[in-house]
């Protein structure tokens, strides 16, 4: 699914469907990307929560998130974000529509050995997972989830996918969207958020002496966060401000 394309704004807007032009007139109306969870929620018939990450370039191994509505948006996002897998992940690598109907059935996706356990112990029952594409690669992920198992009817599907594609030509429009993240889309200069920062930041104390990789690094801090059930965020800064010492499993001596 392709949210936007080359050119610049005006150009990318032609050829938008009446309901797309809809709905990128009511998200702007309603503040930008901020709006665009609550919107989805509003527009996709019986979704109870959905978050829109960000995930081009550099920032795909720890999505920022740009809009949630529900507990269990709030809930999904920092799961992944702790366990480096699920939905969000995943439709982001394969860059087609991710619809997990049951997440304790059998077709839930082969790679998540952790986000589906712990998802259901948070009452998420199903994900509906969208990546934005821009020129065929992807930068966001619009999710829906709900707390009930069962596949989206047709008209929500539709409706998905129009939130989808006019929250694609909105990325692309907003300025506020830090400039590095969309490898040169040119979307905005401002700084890395400070739980982005503080976590790339602990990635490099840990890497400091050049025994591992940044996988490797990353991997350490999400398995402490995890284990001891704490924000990420969290365990990176006590890790930048030596409150922590962590030690990456297999680094070369």
């Amino acid at each position: 699914m392709c949210a936007a394309g080359a050119g610049n704004g005006s150009d990318r807007e032609v050829g938008l469907s009446a309901e797309v032009r809809r709905a990128l007139l009511e998200m702007t109306q309603a503040g930008g990307l901020r709006s665009v969870a609550a919107l989805t929620c509003e527009a996709v018939a019986g979704i109870g929560a959905v978050s829109l990450v960000l995930t081009a370039g550099e920032i795909a191994a720890t999505p920022l998130c740009l809009s949630r509505s529900g507990e269990l948006a709030g809930h999904a996002v920092a799961l992944q974000l702790a366990l480096g897998e699920g939905p969000d992940f995943t439709a982001h690598q394969m860059r087609r529509p991710l619809l997990v109907e049951d997440l304790s059935g059998s077709a839930v996706h082969a790679d998540w050995t952790v986000f589906p356990g712990e998802a259901l112990a948070h009452g998420i029952r199903a994900s509906f997972a969208f990546p934005l594409l821009v020129h065929g690669q992807p930068v966001a992920v619009l999710t829906c989830y709900r707390s009930r198992p069962g596949p989206l009817s047709p008209d929500a599907l539709l409706a998905a996918q129009v939130q989808v594609s006019a929250a694609g030509v909105l990325l692309l429009h907003d300025a506020r969207l830090p400039g590095p993240f969309l490898d040169g889309l040119a979307v905005g200069d401002e700084v890395l958020p400070a739980s982005v920062a503080v976590l790339h930041q602990a990635i490099g104390f840990l890497r400091a002496p050049g025994l591992c990789t940044v996988e490797e690094a990353l991997a350490t801090l999400r398995a402490y966060a995890f284990a001891h059930q704490r924000p990420l965020d969290e365990v990176a800064d006590d890790v930048v401000n030596r409150r922590l010492t962590l030690h990456v499993k297999g680094a070369s001596s």
